[in-house]
């Protein structure tokens, strides 16, 4: 499928293969984000407003700084973070 889209934008049939699987297959792109329990922030005034949601960080990855949940209101942080089973009361 990728090495279809790169014969559609101009890139020879034949040579489309090689670069769609150096994308693919290995890159460190695909590799799984890391999780863990965000600490307080010197931003923030010293806590976590939600604590037990994991935060991304993984700086390869776009959801750097990202929490797992975000939107949500407390009940359900607390119901996510229970179920993850990093709540912490």
């Amino acid at each position: 499928m990728v090495a279809e889209a790169l014969v559609r934008v101009g890139v020879p049939a034949g040579e489309a293969p090689r670069p769609a699987e150096r994308l693919l297959v290995g890159h460190p792109l695909w590799d799984p984000a890391r999780w863990s329990l965000p600490g307080a922030s010197p931003l923030g005034g010293g806590g976590a407003t939600y604590p037990g949601v994991l935060l991304c960080d993984d700086p390869g990855s776009p959801r750097t700084r990202i929490r797992l949940a975000r939107g949500i209101g407390r009940e359900q942080h607390e119901q996510l973070a229970r179920a993850l089973g990093t709540w912490q009361p």
